[in-house]
């Protein structure tokens, strides 16, 4: 090698060089970014949906395994000053416990299966679901429940179970989670 080209390799890049590298990383992270707010949020979405979709599955799957019914509900009111209004939803899975003379006793959460589903998601039924009164008054419109027995029928809080999972950014797709009453299974779709 030359001394004139060991040189030029050892001079690296010049000030306007590096400044040119800078400005184009620059530009490109500006165009970037839009995108990526709008990644986040409907990565959310898609999370609790999805979340929600399992978690019907393990509810399905632990009544056939304990041979008891279990339940799936997602609570999505939030009490404030004695009012009740749309909130984060929760979801959690319970389990059926009988008196020893085989009635129903009491609902209990099955440990560790709570999940909040974040704070911009919104549930709501599908179109045609048909709301089922809470017994003691509440938002029944907010609270979501399905019950699998251990012979794998469904039953739940309205007919048909459709949910629409939305997000207070409007930017974002909803997604609609709706589960076969027959066979229990969900089925997920983006809605556009």
């Amino acid at each position: 090698m030359t001394a004139e080209k060991t040189r030029s390799a050892l001079r690296g890049f010049s000030l306007l060089e590096a400044i040119v590298v800078v400005a184009i990383i620059a530009i490109l992270a500006m165009m970037a970014v839009p995108n990526l707010v709008a990644i986040v949020p409907q990565a959310q979405m898609r999370g609790a949906a999805r979340g929600t979709a399992n978690l019907l599955q393990q509810a399905r799957a632990m009544a056939g395994n304990i041979q008891k019914p279990s339940r799936l509900s997602l609570d999505c009111r939030q009490t404030t000053g004695g009012t009740v209004a749309a909130g984060p939803c929760l979801a959690q899975m319970h389990t059926a416990v009988f008196n020893t003379d085989g009635n129903f006793r009491e609902w209990v959460e099955v440990p560790f299966s709570r999940r909040d589903l974040g704070r911009t998601v919104r549930v709501a039924p599908g179109a045609g679901a048909v709301v089922i009164p809470v017994p003691g008054g509440g938002h029944p419109s907010n609270l979501f429940w399905a019950v699998f027995m251990p012979n794998g029928q469904m039953r739940a809080s309205h007919e048909p179970w459709r949910l629409v999972f939305s997000s207070t950014n409007s930017r974002v797709a909803p997604w609609e989670l709706v589960v076969n009453k027959d066979s229990g299974r969900p089925t997920l779709r983006g809605l556009q």
